[in-house]
């Protein structure tokens, strides 16, 4: 089992790549999967693999307290793994026919006797309004910047890591539109739609200077400011001379993250994340505006999640963007 797990997990971080040839978090979220299955059964030999095996697997997982979906997705990649190893015929086909007998585990159930359900996921919540505010005291001027903008129009962290000016139409003054390069179902075919209104374009201005395939929100730029800070000047200067190699060349995910965790920490506040400021949009504008106009906003395109999308809802978002972002 354990020469199948490094062949698999080889043949995926060379298939799990964007159209920049740049690793998706697939790839990590495998590998967090086989380092489970291999400390457990990489010792045991192929043919013990089938359902059984599979079904321990998830009650093992249960009694290490992982939530009911994340064990879904786990034994999804077991199951991408053994199709691999079919179609390279290390592998017999009739292992696959039976692996895929075992069902994700349903809200409230057991896959096994006397075994316990396993826990669901804790629903991600709003970000208080008090707790953002007294974060921001301690955070640079980019970084609210970037807190301001996902309050405004919900969009996800990663939408506004990835904030570049080539991405935004600004054809239309009153409602500019940013359509990211990367995001969350590109690979769908799907198109993300995000209404820019004259408050988030208030926001963005300062950060215009940047050529057009720059990333808006760098790093740097905290340092800039508290340079500028300590000589007294009003403004930091907007330049990049001197700061190239020291610092990351725009914020991504992880160190947005983690800048927001150490403000919260500085304010001596209970932690939140950049994915709770899409919460908290998505809550405010459901109590102004209804479920309808919200799903634009949001950018949902599951029918099941936002109960009604389409055209009629992009132009909701827009009219909702000149109003309130």
């Amino acid at each position: 089992m354990h020469d199948l797990c490094r062949e698999y997990l080889v043949f995926a971080a060379g298939y799990y790549r964007d159209e920049d040839g740049k690793q998706t978090t697939e790839v990590r979220n495998i590998h967090y999967t086989l380092t489970f299955y291999n400390n457990l059964y990489g010792e045991e030999p192929l043919h013990s693999l089938g359902p059984i095996q599979l079904r321990d697997f998830q009650v093992e997982m249960i009694k290490q307290d992982k939530a009911r979906t994340l064990i879904n997705k786990m034994c999804e990649h077991i199951r991408r793994m053994v199709r691999w190893a079919v179609s390279e015929e290390l592998l017999d086909s009739r292992v696959l026919y039976a692996i895929e007998s075992v069902t994700a585990i349903k809200k409230g159930r057991s896959p096994k006797k006397g075994t316990p359900p396993a826990r669901e996921s804790e629903k991600v919540v709003a970000a208080p309004l008090l707790a953002i505010n007294k974060a921001k005291q301690f955070l640079p001027h980019t970084v609210c910047a970037m807190i301001d903008l996902q309050m405004l129009t919900a969009m996800r962290p990663q939408d506004v890591c990835g904030m570049r000016l080539i991405d935004i139409d600004m054809s239309d003054h009153d409602v500019w539109i940013y359509e990211p390069d990367k995001f969350k179902t590109k690979y769908r075919g799907d198109r993300r739609t995000i209404f820019l209104g004259p408050r988030c374009q208030g926001i963005i201005k300062p950060f215009m200077n940047r050529e057009p395939v720059e990333n808006l929100f760098k790093p740097e730029d905290a340092q800039l400011q508290r340079n500028a800070a300590r000589r007294g000047d009003k403004e930091a200067p907007r330049t990049n001379k001197g700061y190239g190699d020291k610092y990351r060349p725009f914020y991504d995910t992880a160190s947005y993250r983690k800048t927001i965790r150490r403000a919260c920490e500085s304010a001596k506040i209970d932690i939140w994340s950049p994915n709770q400021l899409r919460h908290y949009a998505h809550d405010e504008y459901e109590k102004m505006l209804g479920i309808e106009i919200t799903a634009g906003i949001m950018g949902h395109s599951d029918v099941t999640t936002t109960k009604l999308y389409g055209e009629r809802q992009l132009q909701r978002a827009r009219e909702a963007a000149l109003k309130f972002a």
